[in-house]
């Protein structure tokens, strides 16, 4: 099993440096986990390319429809945990805080594998 972030799934849609590699990673894996905030990033960043110029409309769209394509093809799995796990952490800190200025926190600090992902 192996966990695509946002960087990975977009080097399987658009050629860029080392997406042979991750074509090669993706292929030896029976499972592949893409979680929920990794295809709204996925989907924001194709956006911004668009609008960026950096190709044209349709070829968006064949983007985003390739991006479709894998949520239902083997070995892909598109995984709504962390995401629901990532609204809960924040749901928390965000309760924890005193003022909005504390409540911007670098989710970087500690790893999503050692978060409580519990019900709140």
């Amino acid at each position: 099993m192996i966990y695509l972030d946002t960087s990975c799934l977009l080097k399987l849609m658009l050629e860029e440096p080392e997406s042979e590699a991750v074509r090669m990673a993706v292929a030896r894996e029976s499972e592949v986990i893409v979680s929920a905030l990794t295809e709204l990033e996925t989907a924001v960043q194709l956006r911004a390319g668009r609008l960026a110029g950096e190709y044209r409309e349709r070829r968006y769209r064949a983007y985003v429809g390739r991006l479709n394509v894998f949520r239902d093809t083997d070995p892909f799995r598109f995984d709504r945990w962390l995401a629901r796990c990532f609204r809960r952490r924040c749901a928390r800190i965000a309760r924890r805080a005193g003022s909005t200025a504390e409540r911007s926190i670098g989710f970087t600090s500690r790893p999503w594998r050692n978060w409580d992902c519990g019900a709140s």
